[in-house]
């Protein structure tokens, strides 16, 4: 799957993915793509937010994150420095 596939689907099925880690909270997922990519991301649906936290592809870290806000089909981005 590429990153925009991921992308989109998060923005229609926030809980894709696998649990970051056992001992932390459900909402921190993260979701392969690619040869050697990971997104990492955190579930807020309180808020119905998903925020995209690290994007990791072949050991090269990309130092963005960006904000996935969108309902059904709709996808925004925006990126946070």
């Amino acid at each position: 799957m590429a990153l925009s596939a991921v992308l989109r689907e998060l923005a229609e099925e926030p809980w894709t993915g696998q649990p970051y880690d056992p001992r932390w909270s459900p909402e921190f997922r993260t979701v392969a793509f690619g040869d050697g990519g990971l997104v990492t991301h955190i579930v807020s649906e309180r808020r119905q937010l998903v925020v995209v936290e690290q994007v990791i592809w072949v050991a090269l870290v990309l130092g963005w994150a960006a904000d996935v806000t969108g309902t059904g089909r709709h996808l925004q981005l925006r990126e946070l420095r």
